[in-house]
């Protein structure tokens, strides 16, 4: 899936959330808490396409974060499933 780029990706996704009605709340969870870490996380590293050992990347990174205990299990858990 080399040649999408996460920006256009994440955007499908959270259009996608709306469109199965998905609550406001959830939508705004999944955005603030997981989505745009992962935007933060390729813009970073300049990589503008979506890249899946990127994504395997940023798991591992968040899961090493939630184990050392410095972020919550709720940041985790949106992370994860973004991911």
């Amino acid at each position: 899936m080399g040649n999408v780029k996460i920006e256009v990706l994440v955007e499908q996704v959270l259009t996608a959330m709306v469109s199965d009605n998905m609550s406001k709340h959830t939508i705004k969870l999944y955005k603030v808490r997981g989505y745009s870490r992962i935007l933060d996380y390729f813009r970073e590293r300049n990589i503008p396409f979506y890249y899946e050992e990127v994504i395997r990347d940023f798991i591992f990174e968040r899961r090493s974060l939630y184990d050392e205990g410095f972020i919550s299990e709720e940041r985790w858990s949106a992370s994860r499933r973004c991911g």
